[in-house]
């Protein structure tokens, strides 16, 4: 039907070169008919960081729709525009996650391993923080954690700290 409708998820092409790679990866990966490899979610109802965090390991991908401006990674977002900021991010999010399951060469009980032990660093993770006495401290920590595993798309596994390039 969308092929019909001439849908397209990127209306136009990212100056980035990083954008352009994911985009091309996430565009296959959504017109794969053999396999469902993502999920998209447009919704318009406001997530905090828990959901996002908790929704990594999976192909699960939510993409505001929004006609307000949207505060968003220390910039004022046009509503409009929120979409495909969402869409372009998380495209290199799942890019992120594509090149390493290929880059390990999991098998898929491999990954349903990795997800179950993700969840569980996810929620050992959320405890150590909320033992932090100093708030100062304690939003750096969070803000780190996010950024490293759902704006970059890094797996929350150890090995991505002791890995080059992370």
């Amino acid at each position: 039907m969308y092929r019909r409708n001439r849908f397209e998820l990127f209306p136009e092409r990212s100056s980035s070169s990083g954008y352009r790679d994911s985009e091309d990866a996430f565009h296959r990966a959504f017109e794969n008919t053999e396999k469902l490899e993502l999920v998209l979610i447009p919704t318009n109802t406001y997530f905090d960081r828990d959901i996002f965090q908790r929704m990594m390991p999976y192909h699960i991908h939510f993409l505001g729709l929004t006609d307000m401006p949207v505060l968003s990674e220390g910039f004022l977002r046009p509503g409009g525009k929120f979409f495909i900021h969402d869409v372009r991010h998380e495209s290199a999010r799942a890019f992120e996650k594509f090149r390493y399951l290929e880059h390990y060469r999991l098998t898929q009980k491999q990954q349903d391993a990795m997800i179950s032990k993700m969840d569980q660093w996810q929620l050992e993770l959320n405890a150590r923080i909320a033992e932090v006495q100093n708030s100062d401290l304690k939003h750096a920590i969070v803000f780190f954690a996010f950024n490293q595993h759902h704006d970059r798309g890094w797996p929350l596994l150890p090995s991505t700290y002791l890995s080059e390039g992370h």
